[in-house]
């Protein structure tokens, strides 16, 4: 499936060169602390990992993993 297209899942191919998600997931898993993350650093991960920040919201969302101190105020 073409990640551009929608309703496809990007995480059914290698992403960010040859990683996968399980990589992806223990990355993410690295910077959360009690089931949190902050915004700032899902944005950073999503720099340093060359995905993109929708890619990162997507699977915080899979993992359950909530968002703190969003840079738009949006989540506290």
């Amino acid at each position: 499936m073409d990640p551009g297209v929608e309703g496809s899942n990007p995480f059914t191919h290698p992403i960010a060169g040859d990683m996968d998600k399980e990589v992806l997931v223990e990355k993410i898993k690295g910077q959360t602390k009690n089931g949190r993350i902050s915004c700032r650093q899902a944005l950073k991960l999503a720099s340093e990992l060359e995905v993109s920040p929708k890619e990162i919201g997507d699977l915080l969302n899979e993992l359950k993993i909530k968002i703190a101190g969003c840079q738009l105020g949006c989540f506290p």
